[in-house]
């Protein structure tokens, strides 16, 4: 029977693994995303505080770029002990539309 602090550990130490991997992927300001990453071009590559962009579009016709602005903090004793703030992830969402325009900043 597997115990269930096993199971957060593992969980704790392949969440960590995965968080080092990503940091370690090349800068995507090498180059202009193409084809069916043209949808990043509006992500702010040359910005060395961005390190992740995401992008969704609503049915709205609202588009929403999710910016990493900072450094991502991970506690792996709040993981492991569910207790407090396990991964904290500075961002600033971008919204774009007819209506907003391009300049449309939410932090959160």
């Amino acid at each position: 029977m597997i115990n269930s602090r096993w199971i957060k550990r593992f969980v704790g130490t392949a969440l960590a693994a995965s968080i080092t991997v990503l940091a370690m992927v090349p800068s995507a300001s090498a180059h202009h995303p193409t084809g069916v990453f043209a949808k990043f071009a509006q992500c702010p590559f040359e910005s060395s505080t961005v390190a992740l962009c995401t992008y969704s579009e609503s049915t709205s016709g609202v588009t929403s770029t999710e910016e990493l602005v900072g450094e991502t903090h991970l506690s792996l004793t709040n993981l492991l002990f569910e207790e407090g703030t396990a991964l904290e992830v500075p961002l600033v969402l971008h919204m774009k539309n007819s209506l907003l325009g391009s300049e449309c900043f939410i932090v959160a």
